[in-house]
């Protein structure tokens, strides 16, 4: 159960990454006006799964943050 083979890694990682990359595409102009609702990158989090390993949740807390760390200073930009 908790030896995974790295191609199960891997796409199951990517899995992750696509559900929480993907409520994030929305256009500028939507990110512009939700900047305000959400202030603080840390108000959006992806919550993985209970199964997942301690190393895999770690690994998505920071890509999770990072991304929203990531659209926050996009939108900064975007309003300068």
């Amino acid at each position: 159960m908790t030896a995974t083979s790295p191609l199960n890694f891997l796409s199951s990682l990517i899995s992750l990454n696509s559900l929480f990359l993907l409520p994030r595409q929305a256009p500028r102009r939507s990110k512009h006006l939700n900047h305000h609702h959400s202030s603080s990158p840390g108000n959006q989090t992806f919550k993985p799964p209970p199964n997942l390993s301690r190393s895999m949740k770690v690994l998505v807390d920071k890509l999770s943050y990072r991304r929203g760390f990531l659209a926050k200073l996009d939108v900064d930009n975007y309003l300068q």
